[in-house]
């Protein structure tokens, strides 16, 4: 578990995303993932994560984030 905090301009801010049961040792709803902190912030950056890759030791190409999805509920319609 983590909690992450962002502030820029466009996003919308001030709100919690998901929830955690009572004593917060939890997830109860709405689960992101490091991966999906991850690919906000490029989107944010205006970078297609998951289409943007780079060489990895034997010169194959690797995603920024393999699995993540930008945090829909910070990005304006």
């Amino acid at each position: 578990m983590f909690s992450v905090l962002t502030g820029c301009g466009s996003m919308k801010t001030g709100q919690a995303i998901g929830r955690s049961t009572p004593q917060g040792e939890y997830v109860a709803d709405r689960p992101v993932s490091p991966q999906n902190a991850t690919a906000t912030v490029f989107r944010h950056l205006g970078i297609n994560a998951r289409k943007a890759h780079f060489p990895d030791a034997q010169q194959r190409p690797m995603a920024l984030v393999e699995t993540g999805e930008p945090v829909r509920e910070l990005f304006r319609a």
